[in-house]
């Protein structure tokens, strides 16, 4: 019983980790995500979840909210890695 309580002590519970999807609040043009099926259109209220690809054309912008309430946009003929590492290229 000692043991167990002192495990419980070195090792106590996770916290639970907030997900961190984004969902479009503002679009417009050719806004995409790629995905396990190719490129899928996305629109107001769409979200996205780390690690996707968001890809936009050269019409394309689009706004995101970030569940903790931050923001970030996507320009056109853009392509951005959504997750914890920001990565941003854009294509010609």
């Amino acid at each position: 019983m000692l043991l167990v309580a002192a495990a419980a002590a070195v090792c106590p519970a996770q916290p639970h980790l907030p997900d961190y999807n984004a969902k479009v609040i503002e679009q417009v043009g050719q806004v995409s995500a790629l995905g396990g099926q190719g490129l899928q259109a996305l629109f107001p209220n769409d979200a996205v979840k780390p690690q996707q690809t968001i890809v936009t054309g050269h019409d394309g912008y689009a706004r995101f909210q970030v569940s903790d309430g931050s923001t970030f946009e996507v320009f056109p003929d853009s392509k951005m890695v959504f997750g914890s590492t920001w990565g941003i290229s854009r294509t010609s």
